[in-house]
């Protein structure tokens, strides 16, 4: 059908390729009279010879196309040469692309020796090169068309010729040859036959083909010269996706190294934080307890000072006696929030039944000169009962609703404590602390949850900066995260999840 549509179409030397192979797999198939008929048809297209030989087989495409008879008569077996083209535009990995093409090349083209000249960075560099007198083929590390003393490896005046023109140039007796007999090349080296086409894909000049017999003229026949054209079509665009294939690969080994460096940093971080927390704790801890004694010995003497000094000596004295005094408060609450810090962030988690609503309660019965000097008004929803931490929880809660009285607005406080459960596969409870305080502007929602971060200045809302930052560390060891939503003036609404808690009842 493929001959048939060919040779309406005046390609008859396609269509005999088709008929050739087709030829062939019926005779494999053992179809005779099929191959009879195919004979009696195309008899002026089928190789005679094949015929008297019997069907024809088929090379391997490593190994040279062969002909028969005399040169003036051969014919090219073109099932093999589409064959060939096959194998080259399976063949991915350059290296093994080009000396495939090289090999094949020479054999096919009647060669003794060659180059396979590719286009790089705006410059024609010789990649490989072969001879039917040595084997391997050899890969070549890009090597320039001249070398520094300026003597040539290959002709340039034809190279440089097919490259302008980018046309197929057969010297059949480059002896005899006018433009070429003078190239220093040539006087130099004396080959009979060159033979250099160009590779172009879409339009571009990929690379050159140059090949030389340096034993006989007229090596390079018309039918030989359309069989290299055959395979340097496809040659072409073989080199160039090869050549995306490669940097391809090397675009993904640049990536796999940036991520393998990039983890490796992260790993390094991980490892300096980790111990930098627990550095942090230590010392938190260990400074905390240093400095409780002498702290409280501070405390009490300065409150002495106080009560028994007060009002005997002038008003800067009393004035420095109560920053002495209330600076010593300040630096025992600090001290006790940081022991209550590197506290939670070390003990492991007790887990037991605990009734949320329960917890509440005590919390609000331990906030009850807060809540009743405030008038805040605080409603609870019913809780379930979770497996947790009991004394996290109840510091949790105790933090939420002691800011939420703490940060008033000029209106009496209002909070609300209520709780969902979420997740279809993945059960978690969703708890929430609603008040009507002063709120917080959008920028620093993120910011309140970092350890000694603060909003305000102690003398307007008094505080250590580690309360929230302590909530956060609470929920995480539970496996939870913690977050806000507020607006300046309007109030805000802490949210934090307990995930995989079921609850035991309600």
């Amino acid at each position: 059908m493929a001959a048939a549509f060919y040779l309406q179409n005046g390609k008859t030397k396609v269509a005999q390729l088709y008929l050739q192979d087709a030829r062939y797999c019926y005779g494999r198939w053992g179809a005779t009279a099929k191959v009879k008929d195919l004979e009696t048809r195309y008899a002026h297209l089928i190789d005679l010879q094949s015929k008297r030989d019997g069907t024809p087989s088929r090379e391997t495409l490593s190994t040279s196309l062969t002909t028969t008879g005399s040169t003036e008569t051969s014919a090219f077996d073109l099932a093999a040469v589409m064959r060939a083209a096959q194998v080259l535009s399976s063949e991915i990995v350059l290296e093994r692309l080009l000396a495939m093409l090289m090999k094949l090349l020479i054999e096919n083209a009647g060669a003794d020796k060659g180059c396979l000249i590719l286009e790089t960075g705006g410059k024609l560099l010789i990649e490989a090169e072969g001879s039917v007198h040595s084997d391997p083929i050899t890969l070549l590390d890009s090597i320039p068309l001249e070398d520094s003393d300026g003597i040539s490896r290959v002709s340039m005046a034809i190279i440089n010729y097919v490259a302008h023109t980018r046309e197929s140039l057969v010297v059949n007796d480059a002896t005899q040859d006018s433009k070429f007999a003078k190239d220093p090349y040539f006087l130099n080296h004396q080959p009979q036959s060159v033979l250099c086409t160009p590779l172009v894909n879409q339009g571009k000049l990929t690379g050159i083909v140059y090949l030389e017999n340096t034993l006989t003229t007229d090596a390079f026949t018309s039918d030989r010269l359309e069989v290299i054209q055959l395979l340097s079509t496809q040659a072409a665009i073989s080199i160039d996706n090869a050549r995306l294939y490669d940097q391809l690969e090397l675009r993904v080994q640049e990536r796999t190294t940036e991520l393998t460096q990039v983890n490796q940093q992260l790993e390094q971080l991980t490892t300096e934080l980790q111990r930098s927390n627990q550095e942090l704790e230590q010392f938190a801890s260990i400074a905390s307890h240093d400095l409780q004694e002498p702290l409280r010995a501070i405390t009490s003497y300065t409150q002495k000072l106080a009560q028994r000094y007060q009002g005997q000596l002038d008003e800067k004295a009393d004035l420095y006696i109560g920053f002495a005094v209330d600076g010593a408060i300040r630096m025992q609450q600090l001290i006790q929030a940081l022991l209550t810090y590197s506290r939670v962030g070390r003990q492991k988690l007790k887990l037991e039944p605990t009734d949320c609503n329960a917890v509440v309660n005590k919390v609000l019965r331990d906030l009850r000169v807060a809540i009743t000097e405030n008038q805040a008004t605080i409603t609870v929803a019913p809780l379930p009962v979770l497996e947790v931490d009991p004394t996290q929880l109840s510091l949790l809660f105790q933090n939420l609703i002691g800011n939420a009285i703490k940060y008033r607005s000029e209106a009496a406080p209002q909070v609300h404590i209520s709780a969902a459960e979420q997740g279809q596969e993945t059960k978690s409870w969703h708890f929430s602390v609603r008040d009507n305080g002063i709120g917080i502007e959008s920028q620093y929602t993120e910011r309140i949850f970092t350890i000694f971060q603060r909003l305000h200045t102690s003398d307007e809302y008094p505080g250590t900066g580690l309360g929230l930052a302590i909530c956060q560390k609470i929920v995480e060891n539970h496996g939870g995260q913690i977050g806000v939503e507020s607006k300046l003036g309007e109030g805000s609404t802490f949210s934090f999840d307990i995930p995989g808690s079921r609850a035991i009842h309600e």
